[in-house]
């Protein structure tokens, strides 16, 4: 059987056939082969086709039907065809249905001529299957059915049916049914969204669905139904799949995946929902596919557990995954608890109470038929009318907020980060404190920032974008404009603009306005005027970064002695930056555009810039013009000044001019040329060649957020190389004509100069560094360092400087260090404090050789300088006065070195060593050995084994090695290294330096302004005393600075890690993070907005989460709010 909807009355069985007011139909013309009734009541006409007809006093006495023709007025409504029924047949069924309410004879009669296709396709408008729903149960055969592109209601029989629904305007309604049915999808466009619902089946139901693999399955008693091209439903970028379920314990088992859609409603029974969450999804329980909700919800998605979900069940919801879960509630009082996870609720009707707990929690009003609303979360209460009915909602930990679409709504925030849409309507949202983004959609708005770095959205309209409130120590960079179409007035920060900052303003959305016109006066006052007339009026103040529009703008900065910066974006367009120092800005355009443009040709002496989408920009006055993440080529094009460029992403050519040029390469394999002046050079990472040219140029390399032990960086200016020495697979740096080097990070470095006056600087690694020919100031920073020169000891003239530099002049030059721990000779070693100690005649005499035995020998030296030697054995060795060399070889040995500068040597087994008076150097060996150097400055290092090594008064110089080993360096400023294994390492007095090794180690830094650094594993690191700066490195570390003004140091943000900071003292402590960079629409200038910055409890304890990169850092004793720009160093 075939029956074809052409539109315009989806009733047309029930107003054709089943509602005579009197139960007959008149009769309007009759033959052997056609006869014409009418319904009174509703004037449709309906034709029968057939052989054989035969009425008997006006009723069907014979014949058969072989096709039908429905009509109302003009127009057909539907078509009959392919059947072979009996007129008496079809007369009692449409009688039983009309006077009896008996569907099955009617059922029966359609399933008697074959499968059933329905075709909806061509209907003008949809197709809701209402009179179908009376008789589907009684279908024995298959239907196979197409829907219409509007929004229809399609039901199928209990036999395996066949469901094309088509495209739709936002709502398609399927019925599910018994029988294996298969819904097909494939016809679905942007705006499809499809609702299944399962209502009429007793359940239970599995429901299953993967949305990634587009693939959904639907079990229940004795079906199975199949959804083919179900991806179609679930990517339509507006639309999306719903499934309701039965009246049974049903059980959803949904993984959802990026840039899909589907919602869930459980309906009656006790159902499990079981959701792994990449990508958002809903649960809805105001609706069953019936009826929907009879009382209020009661959840608590902390526990996972639906105590009653409103038609009197309890659910229970299991939820993993990053992803936000929405939850859709009913139109009673609804209470709803939410987790520590990001969550959504829609309250509907209702005087709701919503607590979302953790996370960064929503509450929707954009929902058809809401008023205004009025929504203070400081008092936590929202009120307005939903349908007429006024509500009241208590909202507690809610720091997200979406208006009503069309009312004109009232948002207050309260002191946390915070969010709020107004959608349509005249809306004013007030963010008070906290870094905060207000989007005011359509409508003239009113967005008033307060305190903290807030992100204002004004839309369409015209808004008042008021960002000139709060503390200026708040607003870090300034708050990011986005004014949108219309008049707007914004209105920036006085005192925040006199402390060289202001807001960032962004035009980068539009696009088709005939281009901007940016005018920028005294004090960031100006506006910003489109070609198209009516387009964008605005007037500012306090403003110092412009982002343009798609168009070709028109740009003047001011003439004052301040920052400003310029984001041209798409179009040709022409910047004037005036005075004080000015940028242009190309990194954001891929993210604007796509990864489909080209790197910039940027030339600052004809004022030229070729965007990344071909445009030609043309700039005067500016200062440093920063490249895109493609390949780019800046020159200085013939400026006698110097200039500024920052490679940023891609493989770039930067070529500098006559002045003192800064030459930043960015990420990618750059090469990067200097000229005349004395050049600064930035490097980043990757292949990169760095030509200084004429003049005194610099390197600076940067590996901050590299481990100390990953490799160690060789960088030499006699041939041009820089490397990882222990890469596989080497980038290596070429430098040429490079004078001056500077490193920073924890990675050690063997450094080599050229004949020329270098300055060279390394960092927190054990270094070694030859400055070579030439005048040279070596600075060596933190670690255990040591300084080569190419001359005999002798040779050399070493002078203490009153700053505490030591000055050496020898044939290699006049040469100045700085932090410099050994000096190495041609003829040996020195330590720096042994370069001016004046040798006593005692010490001038030569010592004896006092050998011992394999046994267990007890050796005393003299005086002099001896040496003595234990042998095999538990030795008792001492080596009195002058400066020995001891060494204990195999066995349990106890050694005191006495006075002098000592060399002791461990040797193998269980030893003791006491260094003594004097600058002893010594070596513990194998074993498990206790270490003390004693008075003076000493270098102790462990050997394989569990080791205790003691540095005692004096400036130590202190190395663990294999074992789970305990370093305490006691009083003076020392410098204590961990080994492999779990140590323990204490600083305890004097300002020290500490670096764990690999293994999980302990870190304490006791009093004073100590450097600590974790290492490879999960380390505890405590400041103690002091203003200390502290590095966990790799791992999940554990860090406390204790007292003091801390730094807190994050060089590398690895996926998965989780560090954790106890005691953060706000105000006095701060951080100091490299690689930190925005995303567009954060705000250009600084980097606090790239942080996702929320509060969380931390095992009971208040506390705050900060993640970037998928790496997490938890601290306690603070909260979000106090946390602001001038908390944070970037680099």
């Amino acid at each position: 059987m075939n029956i074809t909807y052409f539109g315009t009355n989806s009733d047309f069985l029930s107003d054709g056939f089943f509602q005579p007011g009197d139960g007959d139909l008149d009769v309007i013309s009759a033959s052997s082969t056609e006869i014409v009734v009418r319904n009174p009541d509703t004037g449709v006409l309906t034709t029968l086709t057939g052989t054989g007809f035969a009425l008997q006093n006006g009723e069907p006495a014979g014949g058969t039907i072989t096709s039908m023709t429905i009509r109302e007025g003009t127009n057909t409504l539907a078509t009959f065809s392919n059947i072979a029924w009996s007129l008496v047949a079809f007369e009692q069924a449409a009688v039983a249905a009309t006077e009896d309410d008996n569907f099955a004879p009617l059922g029966a009669l359609m399933s008697s001529s074959g499968n059933i296709i329905i075709d909806a396709s061509g209907a003008t408008d949809p197709f809701e299957m209402d009179d179908f729903e009376y008789f589907s149960q009684f279908l024995t055969t298959s239907v196979i059915l197409t829907g219409t592109g509007g929004d229809d209601e399609l039901i199928g029989g209990n036999n395996a049916d066949t469901i094309n629904p088509g495209a739709n305007d936002g709502y398609d309604r399927i019925h599910g049914t018994q029988g294996n049915d298969t819904i097909v999808f494939g016809g679905a466009d942007s705006n499809s969204y499809y609702e299944i619902e399962y209502d009429r089946v007793a359940g239970p139901l599995t429901v299953t669905a993967d949305t990634g693999a587009g693939s959904v399955s639907v079990v229940g008693a004795g079906f199975t139904d199949t959804y083919q091209n179900a991806a179609a439903a679930l990517t339509a970028p507006d639309g999306g799949l719903g499934i309701v379920g039965s009246r049974g314990n049903d059980a959803f088992n949904i993984t959802t995946a990026l840039g899909t859609w589907i919602t869930i409603g459980g309906g009656a029974g006790r159902d499990v929902y079981n959701l792994t969450l990449n990508e958002s999804m809903r649960l809805f329980f105001n609706w069953d596919g019936v009826n929907g909700a009879n009382q209020g919800l009661v959840m608590n998605l902390a526990t996972g557990v639906v105590s009653n979900d409103g038609l009197g069940f309890t659910d229970q919801i299991n939820v993993s995954g990053p992803a936000r879960l929405e939850i859709r509630a009913t139109d009673f009082a609804d209470r709803l608890t939410g987790s520590d996870r990001d969550e959504s609720f829609i309250t509907e009707r209702g005087n709701d109470t919503v607590d979302g707990g953790g996370g960064f929690d929503r509450v929707r009003y954009d929902r058809s038929g809401v008023d205004a609303v009025t929504v203070d979360l400081v008092a936590g209460t929202a009120t307005g009318t939903w349908d007429g009915f006024g509500f009241t909602d208590t909202l507690t930990s809610i720091e997200y907020i979406r208006g009503s679409r069309y009312g004109n709504d009232v948002i207050l925030g309260t002191g946390a980060d915070e969010r709020f849409e107004g959608e349509g309507g005249n809306d004013s949202l007030v963010g008070r404190g906290g870094d905060d983004r207000l989007e005011g959609d359509s409508g003239n708005d009113t967005l008033i920032g307060g305190d903290g770095r807030d992100r204002l959205d004004g839309g369409d309209g015209n808004d008042l974008l008021d960002a000139s409130g709060g503390d200026a120590a708040t607003q870090g960079y300034g708050d990011y404009i986005r004014p949108g179409l219309g008049s707007d007035t914004i209105l920036g920060h006085a005192a925040l603009y006199a402390n060289d900052a202001g807001l960032d303003i962004s035009y980068g959305p539009l696009s088709g306005i005939g281009g901007l016109t940016i005018v920028v006066g005294a004090n960031g006052t100006g506006t910003a005027v489109s070609g198209t007339a009516g387009a964008v009026n605005d007037t500012f103040t306090y403003a110092n970064y412009f982002e343009g529009s798609g168009d070709g703008d028109l740009i003047t900065g001011s003439d004052a002695d301040h920052y400003e910066g310029y984001a041209p974006l798409g179009g040709a367009d022409t910047v004037h930056g005036g005075g004080g120092f000015d940028e242009l800005n190309y990194s954001y355009e891929a993210e604007y555009y796509g990864g489909n443009g080209s790197g910039i040709t940027a030339n600052m002496g004809a004022g030229t810039v070729i965007d990344t989408q071909g445009f030609t920009d043309r700039f005067s006055g500016i200062d440093q013009i920063r490249g895109s993440a493609f390949a780019d080529s800046m020159a200085a094009g013939g400026v006698a000044g110097g200039v500024r460029f920052y490679g940023e992403a891609g493989n770039d050519t930067i070529v500098g001019g006559a002045g003192d040029d800064y030459l930043n390469d960015g990420a990618g394999n750059d090469s990067l040329t200097g000229g005349a002046g004395n050049d600064f050079f930035v490097n980043e990472g990757g292949t990169d060649v760095f030509d200084g040219g004429a003049g005194v140029d610099t390197l600076f390399t940067d590996v901050t957020g590299t481990a100390a032990d990953a490799y160690t960086l060789v960088a030499n200016l006699t041939t041009g190389e820089q490397y990882g020495l222990e890469f596989a697979d080497q980038n290596v740096d070429t430098l040429v004509s490079i004078e001056n080097y500077q490193l920073v990070g924890l990675v050690s470095a063997l450094v080599t100069g050229n004949a020329d006056n270098n300055r060279l600087t390394t960092d927190a690694g054990d270094d070694t560094i030859t400055g070579g020919l030439g005048n040279d100031t070596v600075d060596a920073g933190f670690g255990t360092d040591t300084a080569v020169l190419a001359v005999n000891r002798t040779d050399a003239t070493a002078t203490e400087q009153t700053d505490g530099s030591i000055r050496i002049v020898s044939s290699q030059g006049t040469d100045i260090f700085v932090a410099v721990e050994f000096f190495e000779f041609n003829d040996g070693t020195v330590a720096a404090a042994d370069l001016f100690e004046e040798e006593e005649e005692s010490n001038d005499a030569p010592g004896e050789l006092v050998p011992g035995t394999d046994g267990d020998d007890t050796l005393t030296g003299t005086a002099n300088n001896d040496t003595v030697a234990g042998g095999a054995g538990n030795d008792t060795l001492n080596g009195a006065g002058g400066n020995d060399n001891i060494s204990a070889s195999d066995g349990d040995d106890v050694v005191d070195g006495g006075a002098g500068n000592d060399s002791i040597g461990g040797g193998t087994g269980n030893d003791t060593i006491l260094g003594g008076s004097g600058n002893d150097v010594i070596g513990a060996g194998q074993g498990d050995d206790d270490a003390d150097g004693g008075t003076g400055n000493d270098v102790v290092n462990g050997g394989p084994g569990n080791d205790t090594l003691i540095g005692g008064e004096g400036d130590d110089t202190m190395g663990a090695s294999f074992g789970n080993d305990r370093v305490e360096g006691r009083g003076g400023d020392d410098s204590l290294g961990g080994g492999t294994g779990r140590d323990t390492l204490l600083g305890e007095g004097g300002d020290d330096a500490i670096g764990a090794g690999e293994g999980n180690d302990s870190v304490d830094g006791g009093a004073g302004n100590d450097f600590l650094a974790g290492g490879g594993r999960n380390d505890v690191v405590l400041g103690g005393t002091g203003n200390d700066t502290i590095n966990g490195g790799a791992g999940n570390d554990t860090l406390d600075g204790g007292t003091g003004s801390d730094v807190f140091v994050f060089n590398d943000f690895v996926s998965g890690e989780v560090d954790r900071i106890l005691n953060f003292e706000d105000g006095s402590d701060s951080f100091r993070m490299t690689g930190i960079m925005n995303a567009p629409g954060t705000g250009l200038q600084g980097r606090v907005d790239a942080l996702n910055i929320t509060d969380v409890t931390i095992e009971g304890e208040a506390g705050v989460s900060m993640t970037y990169a998928g790496h997490e850092i938890l601290l306690t004793g603070v909260s979000a709010a106090a946390l602001g720009v001038e908390d944070f160093t970037f680099l």
